[in-house]
């Protein structure tokens, strides 16, 4: 959609403190980007009082970029203000790992009808039933063909004023992309987000050892950034870089802010 070429807001680049800190944790990380997350958070409100409600937002970006806080950060701010929120998982729209394995995560490896569906379904205000993705066996509660196993459970996932799609899932799709109505991509620059993860998974989860982390750092993060995050910077309406301290909206969005 491209940005107009110059960032909506700009800030202090508070990031800068980092470059001789190797031990970066969740509130340092949080106190640094204050300013740019806050008028974020505002502009997603004054956004939501324009379009009205239900509203579908996606929040996409690089693992240990600062997602998972500043999503939390919204759904508290909205909760406050009375609004009902829902989130969908995209990890329970996966296959099985034993078909999927070797492919890309598109279409044809997640049960893309109904993902589409349950996405018009909860935008008109309906509960809805999803696939439930089992992480230690890699299998899904639904076949190949979308059908409930036996003796298995779908997931029931509420409808909500706002509607927080999780995952990062290519976007781009026409027919997917259309239900969307705020698509927002986080980044954090590498080196950051490299000793946060560290922080975070090694230290603190204790869920990589160091040479599974650096594989999956290095080797995966720019085979995504390939497939997933340049191609939704070309699609999305916002982008929040925390590193440089610029907001981005599309000249659209901006058009609608600035008139409102």
């Amino acid at each position: 959609m491209g940005f107009g070429g110059k960032p909506y807001h700009c800030f202090e680049q508070r990031q800068k403190q980092f470059d001789d800190i190797q031990d970066i944790g969740y509130f340092d990380f949080q106190e640094t980007n204050a300013e740019i997350d806050q008028a974020f958070i505002q502009l997603i409100q004054d956004l939501i009082k324009i379009k009205g409600v239900p509203i579908l937002i996606t929040l996409a970006g690089p693992t240990a970029a600062g997602k998972t806080e500043i999503t939390e950060r919204l759904l508290d701010v909205f909760e406050r203000t009375g609004k009902r929120t829902t989130s969908i998982e995209m990890d329970n729209f996966l296959m099985d790992w034993e078909f999927r394995e070797g492919k890309p995560i598109d279409r044809t490896t997640i049960h893309f009808d109904l993902f589409k569906q349950g996405l018009r379904d909860i935008l008109l205000g309906k509960k809805i039933t999803i696939p439930c993705y089992d992480s230690i066996n890699a299998t899904s509660s639904h076949d190949l063909h979308g059908n409930l196993r036996p003796d298995l459970r779908p997931l029931w996932v509420e409808p909500g004023d706002i509607i927080f799609l999780e995952g990062n899932f290519p976007f781009h799709i026409p027919e997917i992309r259309d239900l969307i109505h705020i698509m927002i991509v986080y980044l954090t620059d590498d080196p950051i987000r490299l000793k946060r993860k560290w922080k975070r998974d090694v230290d603190y989860r204790k869920t990589y050892d160091p040479a599974h982390f650096r594989n999956r750092f290095f080797k995966t993060q720019f085979m995504r950034a390939e497939d997933i995050y340049r191609p939704l910077i070309e699609t999305c309406d916002i982008v929040v870089d925390t590193t440089k301290a610029a907001l981005w909206v599309t000249p659209v969005i901006a058009q609608i802010l600035d008139q409102s």
